[in-house]
């Protein structure tokens, strides 16, 4: 669905921290299950693309994304309904492996 070539790989196959900084542990604290899962049910933007994105997130594969995928993304986790400690999370993640793809991504 994506030109690996062309995009960035965004790999969010992670556990989110609790606040005491130690590794959550279970599918409840898994990034990409749980952003995975948030949008499979959304009902704004391109619906197919969505749910590529879900399918390989909630199974702890990569996506890949261009800029303009990931300022979307960005908006997306913003708005979402996820608790803040995920959603901070879930934004540093993408900002770091932006950063380290592309210093102006």
């Amino acid at each position: 669905m994506s030109d690996k070539k062309t995009n960035m790989e965004l790999d969010l196959n992670k556990q989110f921290t609790g606040l005491d900084k130690s590794p959550c542990v279970g599918d409840a604290f898994h990034m990409g299950k749980i952003l995975g899962n948030d949008l499979a049910t959304s009902t704004k933007g391109d619906p197919v693309k969505l749910l590529d994105w879900a399918f390989r997130l909630f199974n702890g594969e990569p996506i890949y994304v261009d800029k303009s995928d990931r300022e979307m993304l960005k908006k997306h986790v913003h708005a979402s309904g996820i608790m803040n400690l995920g959603k901070g999370q879930i934004l540093s993640e993408i900002y770091e492996q932006c950063e380290k793809e592309s210093p102006n991504g």
